[in-house]
């Protein structure tokens, strides 16, 4: 049923890869847009993507 040791498919692998940072980057807003973690402790995504923008830029 399960073969721990058996390799992952390359299609797999890269859907695998995928979907983990959607998961994240979903939990991330669900978690900070839901106000579950108030601002001071974690930016939410759209913030911190735009602050990463403007100090690759200036």
């Amino acid at each position: 049923m399960f073969d721990p040791l058996k390799p992952v498919p390359p299609g797999r692998r890269t859907a695998l890869g995928i979907l983990f940072f959607v998961v994240f980057f979903a939990l991330w807003g669900a978690v900070t847009f839901g106000g579950i973690v108030p601002p001071l402790f974690l930016a939410d995504p759209v913030k911190a993507a735009k602050s990463g923008v403007e100090l690759f830029t200036q």
